[in-house]
């Protein structure tokens, strides 16, 4: 790690890095916390390393590129939301088909006018449910079947797929949240550079 540093020392991020620990190990109160902030350095500077970032050019750069992923993750995951919500809906119809059709057969079965109206009468909703369903689906009729199987396949396909894209997603917005906490310290070392060469430049002018 040392020769690590020692190389990019004319690095400007890692001299940030490093300005940023010192400042924190002079607010520490104990030898243990240094160790700590030490082995904070350390851990920022390994993944800076393992990430090929060596400037804050670098850094912004990876955070584009990580928050481009994320977009396209959000996109995908929109899509595939979407077409299992659709499915879902299907496969809902589809029950709500096959719970009332018989009613809707023993209705077609009954001639006399009275009967039906007081099977009608008994039944409305599940008849009017079914005939609800029927519009939905018959688009999706084939041979005088519903792809019910398939949809529970593209279902379970979209779960995973689903599924697979939320642990992506969470996997890049953890290394953007590391990559965030970097920058934020480099930056706060900068600032507190740039307030101290401002003392320095008024307590020589007020000599």
């Amino acid at each position: 790690m040392k020769n690590w540093i020692s190389e990019n020392r004319q690095s400007e991020l890692i001299q940030s890095l490093n300005a940023y620990n010192s400042l924190r190990n002079a607010g520490a109160y104990s030898q243990t916390a240094k160790v700590k902030n030490l082995k904070e350095l350390t851990a920022d500077i390994n993944f800076l390393k393992a990430n090929g970032i060596e400037s804050f050019e670098d850094l912004q750069g990876k955070l584009d590129e990580l928050n481009k992923k994320i977009d396209d993750f959000k996109e995908r995951s929109s899509k595939k939301s979407a077409r299992l919500k659709e499915i879902d809906n299907l496969l809902l119809w589809a029950q709500h088909y096959a719970e009332n059709k018989p009613i809707a057969d023993e209705l077609s079965k009954i001639k006399w006018k009275s009967k039906r109206e007081k099977f009608q009468a008994e039944n409305e909703n599940a008849l009017r449910l079914y005939h609800m369903a029927e519009r939905k689906l018959r688009p999706y009729f084939k041979g005088g079947k519903l792809p019910i199987s398939a949809w529970r396949n593209e279902k379970a396909q979209l779960q995973k797929d689903f599924e697979d894209i939320q642990n992506q997603f969470s996997a890049v917005r953890e290394e953007v949240k590391r990559l965030w906490q970097i920058k934020y310290k480099a930056e706060q070392a900068n600032n507190q550079s740039r307030e101290n060469s401002k003392e320095k430049r008024r307590n020589e002018y007020e000599i």
